[in-house]
């Protein structure tokens, strides 16, 4: 077997030696904690013009894991280079990271094995292995409220509020009967009027700590970022969206939630209502289930509402730093999936805030009337199989590259994080949900559970038939390519 190293520029995609072609054109993250169960998330393009790629690899360390999700079609690469051969070039890698590896900065190689044994191995970008890990380990800044009652960080992540809003929310917080808190607002960059009115509504309080970030990173990473920075005197953490109204006695509740030693994460119901007030509905679970002790369900969709939580500041050393940012991906999720992979969530069937619906929310309140279950499918096909499968054809791709990808994402951290912390049928569920579109046995599963849902109201919403038909087009693009090159 022949191998030919390949050191050719990548950025453009140029031919090396080999004439191999390849873009990488994301890796997530670029920086990862020492000793931390952690995965990477790569994503391009590779062919080569003469010869059909049989396998391809990622190198990282001494490690090769195979990539999966190999070849899909890529149309835009084709335009871009006319090259016929390009047009299933598509890649997506799901790669863990060795917890041993040293600090340091370490190489990314993609190995293409060629029809005919030729091996091409190409750099393709490098992570950098930090030292100290992204968890919650220091101290922040401003004084510590005293008092017997438990210390509570609010972290509070905010981007260009408006000045009523972000002043009702720190207010409804002040009000609180538990007086013994600190709120960390951290800033995704606001406009400097914004920042202004965020600095103002905290005032010289010195239980409110501001700080901001140098560049945006998204709600998802500025949350991250505020977590990070909870103090480790704290015994509870709180997440505080910035622009709802809290009710007086919504954290002592949650605290009181608390006080079985296996409750991770305490949660409550939320009433719905606009901007100007109006109640919309009294309740989140209107139009779908509440679920908190189904671990593979949770995974699939979200329950938990981050505005709604507390939980065990000890759970911060097993929930950062947050899998990467792909797809539908929400902290509030993450934060809810690790809690019940460890222990049990607690829930508070009273409404102990009011969740504001603007047109601009990231995710709003679901009022729509989705029925679920493989027999409910089959029988919208039958009505109109035409417009069904276009449907499908449309939203496949899409469907792998944001919901399968997403829940292998977490079930892939979860397993490398937590293995020999969760109960067997949880570990089961993680095992399933980390191989969805590799495995024949967790596509079954994923259809029984759809199939077992006779009535079409299960409280994943039928999410398990989206996913299914995501897998069934990855899987699809792979024969099509083959029978391309035959």
């Amino acid at each position: 077997m022949e191998t030919r190293l390949d050191d050719s520029p990548t950025g453009l995609g140029r031919p090396g030696p080999s004439g191999l072609r390849l873009r990488v054109e994301r890796i997530e993250p670029t920086t990862v904690p020492a000793g931390r169960g952690c995965v990477l998330y790569l994503e391009g393009w590779c062919f080569h013009p003469e010869r059909r790629i049989v396998r391809l690899d990622v190198v990282l360390g001494s490690r090769s894991d195979p990539v999966a999700a190999f070849p899909y079609a890529r149309p835009d690469v084709v335009d871009a280079l006319r090259e016929p051969r390009a047009r299933y070039s598509g890649f997506c890698a799901i790669v863990p990271v060795n917890g041993a590896m040293q600090p340091g900065e370490h190489e990314i190689s993609l190995r293409a094995t060629l029809e005919g044994g030729v091996v091409c191995l190409r750099q393709c970008g490098s992570i950098t292995v930090e030292d100290e890990p992204t968890r919650a380990a220091r101290e922040s800044d401003g004084p510590r409220p005293s008092g017997a009652d438990p210390l509570i960080a609010i972290c509070m992540a905010t981007y260009n509020p408006d000045k009523e809003s972000i002043e009702r929310q720190v207010e409804t917080i002040r009000a609180q009967t538990h007086q013994r808190f600190v709120c960390l607002i951290n800033d995704d960059g606001s406009d400097p009027g914004a920042w202004e009115w965020i600095k103002g509504a905290a005032g010289d309080d010195p239980r409110f700590v501001c700080s901001r970030n140098t560049h945006r990173l998204g709600f998802y990473r500025n949350f991250e970022r505020c977590l990070s920075l909870v103090p480790t005197d704290a015994a509870y953490v709180a997440l505080a969206d910035q622009d709802d109204i809290w009710h007086p006695d919504k954290l002592a509740t949650l605290v009181e939630a608390m006080h079985d030693s296996t409750v991770q994460l305490a949660y409550s119901d939320m009433n719905i209502v606009s901007a100007t007030g109006l109640l919309i509905a009294p309740t989140a679970w209107a139009n779908r289930p509440n679920n908190f002790t189904r671990l593979g369900s949770l995974v699939i969709i979200n329950t938990v509402t981050g505005a709604a939580s507390l939980f065990r500041r000890e759970l911060l050393d097993d929930v950062l730093p947050f899998p990467p940012d792909v797809g539908h991906a929400y902290h509030d999720h993450w934060i809810a999936c690790v809690a019940l992979a460890l222990g049990r969530l607690a829930y508070v069937d009273r409404a102990l805030y009011d969740y504001v619906q603007h047109d601009s929310n990231t995710v709003g309140h679901y009022s729509g009337n989705l029925k679920s279950g493989l027999l409910y499918m089959l029988v919208r096909f039958l009505k109109n199989p035409s417009l069904r499968l276009r449907n499908t054809v449309a939203l496949s791709r899409s469907l792998y590259l944001t919901e399968v990808v997403r829940m292998e994402l977490i079930g892939r951290t979860l397993e490398l994080r937590f293995a020999g912390r969760m109960a067997p049928d949880r570990a089961a569920d993680v095992r399933r949900i980390a191989r969805l579109s590799s495995s024949f046995r967790s596509l079954a599963w994923l259809l029984g559970r759809s199939a077992r849902d006779v009535r079409g109201d299960s409280v994943t919403l039928g999410l398990e038939n989206q996913i299914a038909k995501g897998i069934l087009w990855r899987h699809g693009q792979a024969l099509r390519a083959r029978a391309r090159r035959t």
